[in-house]
């Protein structure tokens, strides 16, 4: 036996190879964990920013009935009003005041205004539901679905 051997052998590095693709797949994995998640809280902020923009909008109007969410932001963000026919997957609200769509860093956000004005109170209120696909760029409700909701109150003449 040679005194003055130097080196690995076959299964040391073999060894040394299988831990560190380990250590790799392992950093890989928690990054791309972390992706999503912040996706996601992206999506989430995004979308209570939105219904915060859409209630101040209806408090500054005083709490109209027949305020216009896409004549009022359609300059600053992708909003059209769904059509009739359009299906929504979220449970709409009793007095239905529209059904809009939003598109913001090609993630589809459906809104739906709701509003009630109680005969024996002065208060208005405006319902918004928020939902949003984790898939981007297209509605794809079976991909998950997240919702948020909002109420804003007026108080009429």
């Amino acid at each position: 036996m040679n005194k003055f051997r130097r080196g690995l052998t076959l299964i040391e590095l073999s060894i040394a190879l299988v831990f560190a693709f380990i250590m790799i797949l392992g950093t890989l994995s928690l990054t791309y964990h972390s992706s999503l998640d912040t996706n996601k809280s992206e999506a989430a902020n995004t979308a209570g920013r939105i219904g915060n923009m859409l209630l101040e909008g209806w408090e500054i109007s005083g709490g109209s009935p027949y305020f216009d969410p896409v004549e009022k932001f359609s300059s600053i963000i992708n909003i059209r009003q769904l059509e009739d026919n359009e299906t929504i997957d979220v449970t709409a609200l009793p007095n239905l005041h529209g059904r809009y769509e939003i598109d913001i860093n090609n993630t589809i956000y459906r809104v739906i205004f709701s509003w009630r004005k109680d005969a024996d109170s002065r208060v208005k209120t405006l319902n918004i539901t928020i939902a949003w696909s984790h898939k981007r760029v297209e509605w794809q409700p079976e991909s998950g679905i997240e919702t948020t909701n909002l109420t804003g109150y007026v108080e009429s003449n």
